[in-house]
């Protein structure tokens, strides 16, 4: 299952689930179908205001939710969208008998970061961590690279300079192809690695 999948790492996610073999069934949660067709593929209209309601079963989990402040709205928002949310669907899948979860978080994730971005992305990350699964992993990219349905000018001027100074920015730092992201989290969760496993970006840079 994936909720986010019309994101842009959770665009690429669909993408590699649906070209595997690996699943016989897969399962997005969202607001209004979104427009591809596959024998695999089962559209879950959902409202994640109301995650308890009629909830999907499934083994392995992705959450690919994320936003920023500026399209949210506001802080509230934003919480919601990059925290509430993926802790609902987190809790309610593994009361619905999922054992493996998958989150994209954020290279910076601290709670003592002076971002708020950044602040958020270390609660869910610790929310996350509470809940028994048997594998959980966090990936934590850095600058995402690919096509978004809408302009971010942050974006823009980071891949211009990771353009220029790409040789000198140190692996880890350096942006992240969101179909790496997408890779990695499949294999890491088609193993059977136990506990809590962290990517970094550098580590997800190998996928």
């Amino acid at each position: 299952m994936i909720a986010g999948a019309s994101g842009l790492v959770g665009r690429k996610l669909l993408e590699v689930l649906l070209e595997s073999d690996y699943y016989d069934k897969i399962i997005i949660l969202v607001r209004k179908k979104l427009p591809i067709q596959h024998s695999k593929l089962h559209q879950f209209v959902f409202d994640f205001e109301t995650a308890e309601n009629k909830f999907p079963e499934a083994n392995d989990v992705y959450c690919c939710l994320g936003t920023t402040i500026k399209k949210a709205g506001s802080k509230e928002e934003f919480r919601k969208v990059d925290l509430e949310y993926p802790l609902r669907v987190a809790r309610v899948s593994f009361e619905k008998g999922a054992r493996k979860f998958a989150i994209v978080s954020s290279m910076g994730s601290d709670e003592n970061s002076i971002f708020f971005y950044n602040q958020v992305k270390d609660e869910a990350e610790r929310g996350i961590r509470e809940i028994p699964f048997e594998t959980t992993l966090i990936v934590r990219p850095s600058l995402l690279l690919g096509k978004r349905d809408e302009f971010r000018m942050g974006e823009v001027v980071g891949k211009f300079l990771m353009w220029i100074f790409g040789f000198a920015i140190p692996k880890n730092l350096k942006a992240v192809d969101s179909q790496k992201v997408a890779r990695c989290m499949f294999t890491v969760l088609k193993r059977d690695d136990k506990g809590i496993v962290v990517k970094t970006s550098g580590e997800i840079q190998r996928y």
